[in-house]
């Protein structure tokens, strides 16, 4: 009987320190992430972050590793050209049309562009924690202009989307959220577009960043119309 409680006893210790071992293990920073816990502390924070909605120009837009801002490929959308490699998913989208469950293209652009707003505005919400005057202005107007440049996509592409401006991290992600229309998809580019020619720098581009002239370009678009 004795010997059948200490085994008892053991087995719990055991069983304790296990899971005890697997909570620490669990409840670490994971080492190729950023935790929001330890971000947004200094400058150099403000400078990695905006690297990083700059860093979704390069988002790929499936199929071969096609990106999703190699325009040229569009044509294989049409019977302008065949692309035997299904750039974008042109191909598919010829013999099988173009569908919600269509991906590359079709679905890329539309989940690329909503990912680098979520990150855009989660900048905004917080670089002023570490930034003020005049790198502050600039680095909003960047994130400006990043963000009128992903809902222009959006807009032209699938019409009526949803707007979103908040801190994804203050959005109850349960919750749903109507579409807009297109009208006011681009009232907000608009809108964005002006922050970012207001605060960006009347300098010639050189170094990937953007400039007066950048925002101004796709201004001059003809965003309405």
């Amino acid at each position: 009987m004795k010997n059948h409680i200490k085994f008892l006893v053991l087995t719990f210790l055991v069983t304790t320190l296990s899971l005890t071992s697997c909570t620490d293990v669990l409840d670490v920073t994971p080492p190729d992430k950023l935790s929001t816990s330890i971000f947004w502390k200094t400058e150099a924070d403000a400078d990695l972050a905006l690297t990083g909605l700059y860093n979704f120009l390069y988002a790929s837009g499936g199929g071969y590793a096609t990106s999703q801002y190699q325009v040229f490929a569009w044509d294989n959308f049409s019977d302008d050209s065949y692309g035997q490699y299904n750039y974008g998913g042109g191909t598919t989208a010829l013999s099988s049309g173009i569908t919600p469950q269509s991906g590359d293209f079709v679905l890329n652009y539309y989940a690329n562009n909503y990912k680098a707003i979520a990150a855009i505005n989660s900048f905004l919400a917080n670089v002023d924690k570490v930034l003020t005057g005049e790198k502050l202005a600039r680095y909003q107007s960047e994130a400006y202009f990043l963000r009128a440049f992903n809902y222009f996509w959006l807009a032209q592409l699938y019409g009526n989307v949803v707007i979103v401006t908040e801190d994804p991290f203050s959005v109850d992600f349960k919750s749903t959220r109507a579409k807009s229309e297109k009208a006011d998809v681009l009232k907000l580019i608009e809108e964005d577009l002006a922050k970012a020619i207001a605060g960006l720098p009347d300098n010639a581009y050189k170094d990937g960043h953007a400039m007066k002239t950048t925002a101004q370009g796709i201004s001059c678009t003809g965003v309405a119309a």
